[in-house]
């Protein structure tokens, strides 16, 4: 897991990700993000990373402004953000995953005004947020086939995502969701029928199961311009080909026995 911050201040849209260790392990974080002119930087505990963007003129690199800054939303934003997308300066936050766990004192500080101590944000508003400290999973979990329980102040709700069942308590089987393809076919997916934006992101991972009698097929492909990736079937093989600026990548799996088109 990892902690990623996104922002753009006129130089195009920067990316600062901090992942050394697993986050979601049920301990307290501490996040900051401290903006000192061109230099951004982001900690997670003792890790950090940061960039500069350079700029002729400060007035270049403020981020904001008093008289057209909108909330701040912490966890998610609200549901009719997905109907009004030209409103967000990235259009694909709205529909990002929401938090689920813990979150305490957000604290601002505004740098080179000589405040000497940060000011606590008070909520002005919110949604479903739970307030209560007793644990309704700690005791015994309702949650089944190794689902995650998750307490609320309604009680506990459970978590079936990657179990392979749904329901309440995760007690009933799923059943596999399968595209079958006879050699004409295709999927497209395209997030600005959604009003998104393309996913920027420099950790990356892409998993699919397949089967076939074939030995040669297109698996997956994504590209912009000259930068593409792209997995296909040939002689039996999984072939893997990337190429961005830095270069280009060419890889192949193969078996040593049965071909994966078996």
């Amino acid at each position: 897991s990892a902690v990623r911050l996104r922002f753009n201040t006129g130089f195009g849209g920067q990316i600062l990700t901090v992942g050394q260790q697993k986050y979601s392990d049920g301990s307290w974080h501490k996040v900051d993000v401290i903006k000192n002119g061109a230099n951004t930087t982001l900690s997670v505990d003792k890790a950090s990373d940061s960039v500069i963007c350079d700029g002729e003129e400060l007035e270049s690199l403020v981020l904001g402004n008093l008289s057209s800054n909108q909330y701040v939303y912490v966890g998610g934003l609200p549901s009719w953000y997905t109907t009004k997308l030209k409103a967000l300066a990235v259009p694909s936050v709205a529909f990002e995953p929401r938090f689920r766990g813990s979150f305490r004192n957000l604290m601002y500080l505004e740098t080179g005004t000589g405040a000497a101590d940060p000011e606590k944000q008070e909520m002005m508003a919110y949604k479903g947020v739970r307030a209560s400290t007793v644990d309704a999973c700690q005791h015994e979990s309702p949650c089944q086939h190794a689902s995650k329980c998750l307490s609320t102040d309604q009680g506990p709700i459970c978590e079936c995502d990657n179990t392979g069942y749904k329901g309440i308590f995760c007690e009933q089987e799923s059943p596999i969701s399968e595209a079958v393809f006879r050699g004409r076919e295709g999927v497209k997916y395209d997030l600005n029928h959604i009003g998104g934006e393309p996913i920027i992101t420099s950790v990356d991972k892409i998993s699919l199961y397949f089967k076939t009698r074939k030995s040669s097929g297109l698996l997956f492909y994504n590209g912009h311009g000259s930068d593409y990736l792209l997995i296909h079937l040939k002689d039996g093989g999984v072939s893997l080909t990337i190429n961005q600026r830095s270069g280009k990548l060419d890889t192949q799996v193969k078996p040593s026995g049965e071909p994966f088109n078996d």
